[in-house]
């Protein structure tokens, strides 16, 4: 029996029909708090800053663009950033906001569609941080940003290497069973210089009284093995030569909290365990601050959002 069979809004409205999600993300504009905490052999870092998210139009009918804005302040354990190296990736990464996203029919992003903008502000910004840095690691940090802007198709993997940007555009969208569920192989990017790796997952739906929550849960199945990742390869090359290698193992746990009309994404909490020689943690939580006014919000929406907005998301997205 269906454990999703009570609606909050009624069957028109409702972003679930049929067992299928869908995603109606029209005059949507919201600002994201983001945070990521990485554990690792007892020290733990955090990365904090905001994102703005806003629906800008359907280029055809399965495909959307959104834009996507970041904050000018970013916290690294609290404090904004404070070494060299630091600073500098920071400054050199703000010349791709705002970036213009296009998603599937699933929710996943697939093309950068301002790409040649982003391009020319780099060649700007480049020129700014030569003459405010000087030294090898700023050519070498210069040179692997030239590097990625080199075609799109690389530029789209270094975006898609993006916590909050990889786990807030998930392939949701898609035909649940009847029961709600799913089985499917999902890439998560938990080592950041390699191609991400591949879990198995269920995913599911959960309905309650304040919005739809999506579980996925699943672990590591990767072709490589441990020595692989830790090594950074992209291929299995010593899974091959000595099939006794350690496997790769590792879990994920995450949490969304949807919207029960429009699909949006409110928020999520996602959790990555991975066994290394020590085992690392990756905890990544993003979660609606406040709706922003979008020109294309009909009044209702706008009224319903302030409405929502007020409550926090966290006590929604933890209690039944």
């Amino acid at each position: 029996m269906s454990s999703v069979p009570t609606a909050i809004t009624s069957i028109e409205k409702c972003a679930l029909k049929e067992s299928h999600l869908y995603l109606k993300p029209d005059g949507f504009s919201g600002k994201y708090g983001c945070m990521v905490v990485f554990e690792d052999n007892n020290q733990k870092n955090e990365l904090r800053y905001k994102l703005d998210i806003t629906f800008i139009e359907r280029s055809n009918e399965i495909n959307t663009v959104y834009s996507i804005d970041r904050d000018d302040e970013v916290f690294i354990n609290d404090r904004a950033p404070e070494n060299f190296i630091d600073q500098l990736a920071f400054e050199a990464s703000t010349f791709m906001y705002p970036l213009l996203v296009t998603t599937n029919y699933e929710g996943k992003i697939f093309d950068i569609a301002n790409f040649e903008a982003v391009k020319n502000r780099w060649r700007k910004h480049q020129k700014e941080l030569k003459e405010k840095y000087k030294g090898k690691l700023v050519d070498l940090y210069l040179k692997r940003m030239d590097e990625a802007l080199q075609s799109k198709n690389i530029f789209e993997q270094k975006i898609l290497k993006d916590w909050f940007l990889y786990l807030y555009f998930a392939p949701l969208y898609t035909s649940y069973s009847d029961d709600y569920f799913v089985y499917k192989k999902i890439t998560y990017p938990i080592v950041n210089k390699i191609t991400p790796v591949s879990y198995d997952v269920e995913q599911k739906i959960e309905k309650h009284k304040k919005g739809f929550r999506v579980k996925i849960n699943g672990e590591i199945q990767d072709d490589r093995c441990a020595k692989d990742i830790e090594q950074f390869l992209n291929t299995p090359y010593h899974n091959i030569i000595n099939p006794g290698e350690k496997d790769l193992k590792g879990e994920c746990e995450i949490q969304y909290l949807i919207n029960d009309v429009s699909g949006i994404v409110e928020g999520y909490d996602a959790k990555f365990r991975t066994s290394f020689r020590v085992e690392k943690k990756i905890n990544v939580r993003m979660f609606l601050l406040e709706h922003l006014q979008n020109k294309n919000q009909s009044l209702d929406a706008e009224e319903e959002n302030k409405t929502k907005s007020k409550k926090g998301f966290f006590s929604r997205l933890f209690s039944s």
